[in-house]
């Protein structure tokens, strides 16, 4: 393929979302953008620069660690890239991308891990909390858990909606808050997707948005996830 003036041409093991080789990647589908090669943070490309985005201007370039001659021979870089599971170790590595793998890799079975709707009794005393992702043309993802006598843990519903505001998200939530008829069910904690809580252009952020809205219905308002396990 051929090469745009001015563009700079990259190697990478490592698919969108790694540090090595950040700056000038994309994302693929509609979401594409740059990332900041020091923060590692994604910026989202406006409708001006998708316009100017032309696939025909940009190569792939198989690469592996190997290729890398800063990192090649580094051996804490190799140890941390070896650290993963298999499968993502081997991506991060040697560019295979499309394994089957991940965090979850050998955990899930269907058979064992998803139960009928209707099937199982949601006791009262049951601890309840809700977990969730922001999504705008995107979707927004809510889930409602619980944990059982003998410590299970399930998703009892789920909540998918897009081109929502935040508002309207915290009055989708309440919506769909309520056991019994009339009244609402008691969470202890809502565990939100980090970044809806970033002050980008508005000092308000989308987190607070949603909280204000069902803190008012008497709801426990969403708290940044992090890596660490939930104490629920």
């Amino acid at each position: 393929m051929g090469q745009a003036p001015g563009q700079k041409k990259q190697k990478s093991v490592c698919d969108v979302g790694h540090r090595y080789g950040k700056p000038g990647q994309r994302s693929d589908g509609d979401d594409r953008g740059q990332h900041d090669g020091q923060s590692g943070q994604k910026i989202r490309s406006d409708a001006g620069q998708k316009a100017l985005y032309q696939p025909q201007d940009y190569g792939y370039f198989p690469a592996t660690y190997l290729d890398n001659p800063i990192y090649a021979t580094d051996a804490q870089y190799i140890a941390n890239l070896d650290s993963y599971q298999g499968p993502i170790s081997k991506a991060l590595k040697m560019g295979i991308w499309g394994v089957a793998g991940g965090y979850f890799d050998g955990a899930w079975d269907e058979a064992e891990n998803v139960y009928p709707s209707g099937s199982v009794k949601l006791e009262p005393w049951w601890r309840r909390w809700l977990g969730g992702d922001w999504g705008f043309d995107h979707n927004s993802v809510i889930h409602w858990f619980c944990l059982d006598d003998i410590g299970i843990v399930r998703i009892y519903r789920e909540l998918v909606v897009n081109r929502h505001t935040p508002e309207m998200l915290g009055q989708k939530i309440i919506e769909n808050s309520y056991g019994e008829p009339g009244k609402l069910e008691n969470y202890e904690l809502f565990s939100f997707s980090h970044d809806a809580f970033a002050e980008k252009q508005d000092v308000n952020p989308i987190g607070l948005r949603v909280g204000a809205v069902l803190q008012k219905a008497g709801l426990v308002a969403p708290s940044p996830s992090t890596k660490d396990r939930s104490n629920a």
